[in-house]
């Protein structure tokens, strides 16, 4: 007889449900949801390399419902239901439940990571990618399938490097840092309690100071390469503004750029009030990234090598937006909700994974001890 866990199912349904409706409300109101209709009914245009990778995949993925973006979209959003529930279940407690449902239904989730889109196939391969991670990093005993799950996560980075490219380097970064801190013995240096706030003040320093030893046009031809390789053009686009760029070694208008990419203007709000979604978005992705990293740094504060890793990790993270990410949402604020979809995974629920697993081990030891 089979068993159906009807806790399991309730949550997917209705999770199905709210994605689909959010998702019928955006294609009402702006015709489309980012480039589906590309990766369900192929391109009248050449696209580049990484896009072409991206249909090839869902023309297998979708072959039972490629063409037909109503039933390619509830197919997807079902996919991404199941997988979020069944591979965050085990981590999911009455500590942290609150912030984990805040995450699984973040309004970027319930539109680009149900739909046909390279943030679908990014974010599966990230969440997969950071528990492989946390997993491994935290649980101290080697296990036969070492070997295998290397692989595992080589092909998982090699997959995101080949959707995303330099949005995929967050995740590099991570698969790098723990590598050598489980290779090798590198706690040799003495790490002091960690602030979140205190580190993102110091990786802002690190990007400003990168920004004041980079020539301007090397500057120009980045943030000109990073707009024309992966914003589109939508009605909540922002001209490339070429004066910002001339003077962003004033350290004010960095700090525009950072908060432009995460809230809309007055204006923008004025003209098109479904961008207060984005706003709250925002609101509750810095709440979940402040909180989650916080609770894992002082969970390790006695810890210092894993105040050394995770520390890296958070910075490579916040770099990683300040020089990244941060310009691509100036640039366009609805593509700035899409590309978060990208970065969910690492920045808020790797931490939370990783508190409950440490959480875990700590109670292990204290009850052999």
């Amino acid at each position: 007889m089979i068993r159906v866990n009807t806790k399991l199912l309730f949550a997917v349904i209705i999770r199905v449900l709210i994605s689909l409706s959010l998702i019928a409300i955006t294609l009402y109101i702006t015709g489309r949801v980012a480039d589906a209709g590309v990766y369900v009914n192929g391109s009248p245009w050449q696209t580049s390399g990484n896009t072409e990778f991206a249909i090839s995949i869902f023309k297998l993925l979708l072959s039972p419902t490629y063409g037909n973006i109503i039933s390619s979209i509830i197919l997807l959003t079902t996919i991404s239901s199941i997988l979020i529930f069944i591979l965050l279940k085990k981590y999911i407690n009455n500590r942290n439940y609150i912030d984990f449902y805040l995450i699984i239904y973040l309004p970027s989730l319930l539109l680009y990571a149900n739909t046909p889109s390279k943030e679908f196939l990014f974010f599966c391969a990230g969440l997969l990618y950071v528990i492989l991670e946390s997993e491994y990093l935290i649980k101290n005993k080697k296990t036969k399938y070492t070997l295998l799950i290397y692989i595992i996560k080589l092909l998982l980075l090699w997959f995101m490097f080949k959707l995303r490219g330099t949005l995929s380097l967050p995740y590099l970064a991570l698969g790098t840092i723990t590598f050598f801190f489980k290779t090798f013995n590198l706690n040799i240096l003495k790490v002091s309690n960690l602030k979140v706030t205190n580190i993102c003040i110091y990786s802002f320093l690190i990007c400003f100071f990168i920004i004041i030893l980079t020539n301007y046009d090397f500057i120009y031809n980045i943030a000109n390469r990073l707009n024309s390789d992966f914003n589109t053009v939508s009605i909540l686009s922002r001209k490339f503004d070429i004066q910002l760029v001339k003077d962003i070694y004033n350290p004010f208008n960095l700090i525009k750029v950072q908060f432009l990419s995460f809230f809309p203007s007055i204006k923008e709000t004025l003209i098109k009030p479904y961008a207060l979604l984005i706003a709250y978005e925002s609101l509750i992705i810095l709440y979940l990234f402040y909180k989650s990293w916080q609770n894992l740094f002082s969970l390790i504060k006695k810890d210092n090598q894993a105040k050394l890793i995770f520390s890296l990790v958070f910075t490579s993270i916040v770099i990683s937006y300040f020089l990244i990410y941060g310009f691509l949402g100036y640039m366009n604020i609805g593509s700035s909700q899409r590309f978060k979809t990208n970065l969910v995974p690492i920045t808020l629920i790797f931490p939370l994974i990783s508190e409950q697993l440490i959480r875990k081990r700590i109670n292990k030891l204290d009850y052999y001890s």
